[in-house]
């Protein structure tokens, strides 16, 4: 049996890679299948810069200013593996509640024993914030955001582009998101080429050093208020640090539909969490499957952590049966499991929420309604989420914080990258149109024709191109000269 979830230290934490499938050896196939199914959410989504301009518009561009509120130091006597946390907080959210606040910073000093600092800070933008992280990085596990802190946006031109099925060469279209990455690599370089105030480019050391995490209650709409928002999630927050937050039987809960219930790991995976045994797994075609159902299992303290996979958008799930399922409905609801995965596209971009909605975005409608145990949820800013749940439930499993356990599941990203691969031969039983060939340092491609109708995107450092190399007319194929990095252990 598994470890239950615990030590809890970050409400959201927003997965924004391109394609969030780290760490298992998935095929081209398989890239190419689940990109196609992708479609569906972007055409859900449709044009996202709409968002982003609405987003943008309600920002106020005051001048940058910090104040240190709170230093606690670290206990000798508990080593618990972490040794720092930031915390951020708005300063507008602060001055109303600042007891609470800080009752969350002494909470995580008493239960890991780590230093704690609290910066409060007022304008700004997000170069502002990572040099605020940057100058607190030494010894730093992770960083806390409480209140509206400004975001880093990432585009696309076409999404997905490289797994697109044929007609669609082109990808998905333009994306942009709210990329919280950003924040989370301390050491990458991230670059925008056309000065538009987005970044385009992000290369050197990409994965995470630290984990981040936000909290706030800004961007629920007219759900309910940010103050009186906080003020509850940050009641039955310290509750579960304090340990008057029962902890349920270990028990976890996949519900999985259509497009997803083929792929065995959606449905199993959280194994690695509970256990072969202690959790229920919930597919389409089950006879209970679908609106009603999912919404009395929330309610269910039979679960301690969820992990559900549907089309959506960032304030309403499809493809179940009984027709759609809006935020509004999860957070008039009300929830019982403390924890969530959320395979739901967007289902954690708060950026889209307007301050007139009445429907709260998807992750915020699980934790922040008025329950007395939910408090995270992890999932994605754009189109995908995660896959490879293992690399995630493994380590969250043994015992790690929701944030370290990320930080495992991002590391884990390139372990398929291989230093040479030689093809001597065209892999007709593979159906999937797009094939995609990486190594670290060299391909060698001998007899080998590309069909007609077929697509090859050869990645690596050096490709050399034999005799016998052959595309046909109808087939394609690119070189790309960057190769992958292996950074696991």
């Amino acid at each position: 049996m598994k470890n239950k979830v615990n030590l809890i230290v970050i409400l959201f934490f927003f997965v924004n890679s391109y394609f969030a499938c780290f760490g298992q050896a998935l095929t081209e196939q398989d890239y190419s299948e689940l990109a196609s199914l992708f479609k569906e959410d972007v055409r859900l989504m449709g044009d996202t810069r709409e968002a982003y301009s609405n987003y943008q518009s309600t920002r106020l561009r005051a001048p940058f200013s910090y104040s240190r509120i709170l230093t606690l130091s670290k206990n000798p006597n508990l080593n618990t593996g972490t040794n720092k946390i930031l915390v951020i907080v708005n300063s507008s959210i602060y001055n109303q509640l600042p007891d609470r606040i800080e009752r969350y910073a002494y909470d995580i000093n008493y239960v890991y024993g780590c230093e704690v600092i609290m910066e409060t800070v007022t304008g700004g933008d997000h170069t502002n914030i990572k040099s605020l992280i940057t100058s607190n990085q030494t010894n730093l596990n992770g960083a806390v955001f409480i209140g509206d802190i400004a975001v880093a946006w990432y585009e696309v031109a076409n999404d997905y582009d490289g797994y697109a099925p044929l007609p669609d060469k082109e990808g998905y279209g333009y994306k942009l998101w709210p990329c919280d990455l950003y924040y989370m690599d301390i050491n990458g370089i991230w670059t925008d080429a056309d000065g538009n105030g987005i970044y385009d480019a992000h290369t050197g050391s990409v994965q995470p050093e630290i984990f981040v995490g936000r909290i706030s209650t800004a961007n629920m709409g007219t759900l309910l208020s940010e103050k009186e928002g906080l003020e509850k999630y940050l009641d039955k927050n310290h509750k579960f640090w304090m340990g008057h937050t029962t902890v349920n039987k270990k028990f976890g809960l996949s519900y999985t539909s259509s497009d997803w219930a083929n792929y065995s790991y959606f449905r199993t995976n959280i194994q690695y969490l509970y256990g072969n045994t202690n959790y229920d797994q919930v597919k389409y075609g089950d006879a209970v499957f679908g609106k009603t159902d999912y919404l009395s299992r929330l309610t269910n303290n039979r679960y301690e952590f969820i992990q559900i996979a549907f089309h959506a958008d960032y304030y309403y799930m499809s493809s179940l049966s009984g027709g759609y399922l809006y935020s509004n409905e999860i957070f008039n609801n009300g929830t019982q499991a403390i924890g969530y995965n959320l395979f739901c596209c967007s289902g954690c971009n708060w950026t889209a929420v307007s301050s007139n909605s009445n429907r709260g975005f998807l992750g915020g409608s699980h934790v922040y309604n008025a329950n007395n145990s939910s408090l995270v949820a992890v999932g994605s800013t754009k189109t995908g989420s995660m896959l490879n749940f293992d690399k995630f439930y493994t380590p969250l499993g043994q015992g790690k914080t929701i944030g370290e356990s990320l930080i495992n599941f991002y590391h884990c990203m390139n372990n398929r990258c291989v230093s040479q691969i030689t093809l001597n031969s065209f892999d007709t039983s593979n159906t999937a149109s797009h094939r995609y060939i990486v190594a670290k340092e060299k391909i060698i491609v001998n007899n080998y024709v590309i069909p007609s109708g077929k697509h090859v995107i050869f990645n690596a450092k050096e490709v050399e191109l034999n005799a016998g190399f052959e595309c046909q007319l109808g087939g394609s194929f690119e070189i790309i000269n960057e190769g992958c990095m292996s950074n696991c252990p």
